[in-house]
């Protein structure tokens, strides 16, 4: 495997710090890492390397404001959530569009990764996205019993912290978080619509435009972080796109995730050339089972949880 550091402009000129990791034969795919909230992309390392490991070419990155992204030149306006989406995902996308030109282009987005994509005007450049606990933030579709919680981190929790420390301090959130990331992302899940503009408009354009293959995977028992409904809605917002998603009690995420991406990198083989040419092989969910994964408490899958083709 080959590991490359390298910096990406964004269309803004923000420079992303960004990792590319290169399986030693021909990939079969190239993949797209995009974090959670305040998650800086080393965190994704060894689930990237494990791609690389199954034929796959992976880039992460760091969101403008996070981990190797932190530009200190950089104007406070212009670190937003929604320029996360519409300038750093789609900045990272055509990059990888233009390093691998002839191969199926695959994202997996961590939470607000999996939200990002629908603010990406390039988007139709993906063949397939999964999302890992991605869902809608808006507060109305978490539990009752949670909901009081939500509002209170939402109304004033994040308005305070933004008014005593003006940014959202490393350690509550993940990473250090720009004010005007944190502010946006409060407003967006104060509002129904969820990601909406500054007059509270939906902004759906780019989600409407995506009409790929989207799987959004939900943990059942994930009540506090991304509850099924808050994932449901999500997914309802691709309307466009072949969407589903799925909840399962105790997943193995690395193997719901590969086996989702090893399909469409085959089903791609198998319309625009031989496998035998690239190295495509089909992953089994099986064995994929036993190999790592980064994601925290990695629960074993039990029979009633299975990717969705």
């Amino acid at each position: 495997m080959r590991e490359i550091h390298l910096t990406v402009d964004s269309v803004d000129g923000h420079p992303l710090a960004a990792t590319v990791y290169e399986p030693l034969r021909h990939p079969i795919a190239a993949v797209q890492i995009s974090s959670a909230t305040g998650v800086p992309q080393r965190y994704y390392r060894p689930y990237a390397e494990f791609l690389a490991s199954q034929g796959f070419a992976v880039l992460t990155y760091d969101y403008r404001g996070i981990g190797g992204s932190r530009f200190h030149g950089a104007h406070p306006g212009q670190l937003t959530m929604h320029n996360w989406g519409a300038r750093d995902y789609a900045s990272i996308l055509q990059y990888l569009h233009q390093r691998y030109t002839h191969l199926p282009l695959l994202a997996v987005g961590h939470s607000v990764g999996g939200q990002l994509l629908g603010l990406a005007p390039n988007n139709h450049l993906l063949t397939a996205a999964i999302g890992i606990a991605a869902q809608s933030g808006y507060w109305g579709h978490w539990p009752l019993r949670l909901r009081p919680r939500m509002i209170a981190l939402w109304y004033l929790g994040i308005p305070a912290l933004l008014a005593l420390k003006g940014k959202i301090p490393a350690g509550i959130m993940g990473d250090e978080l720009p004010a005007g990331v944190a502010r946006e992302w409060a407003r967006w899940c104060r509002h129904p619509d969820f990601i909406t503009n500054d007059r509270g408009e939906p902004l759906r354009q780019h989600f409407e435009g995506y009409r790929g293959r989207l799987r959004l995977y939900a943990i059942a028992d994930d009540a506090l972080y991304a509850p099924p409904a808050a994932v449901t809605a999500l997914a309802a917002m691709y309307r466009n796109a072949d969407a589903r998603s799925a909840a399962c009690d105790r997943p193995t995420t690395a193997s719901a995730v590969l086996s989702t991406l090893g399909s469409s990198a085959a089903r791609c083989q198998r319309l625009h050339g031989s496998t035998r040419q690239t190295g495509c092989a089909a992953q089994s969910p099986r064995n994929l089972a036993e190999l790592p994964e980064p994601w925290p408490h990695p629960p074993r899958c039990s029979r009633n949880c299975a990717a969705t083709p």
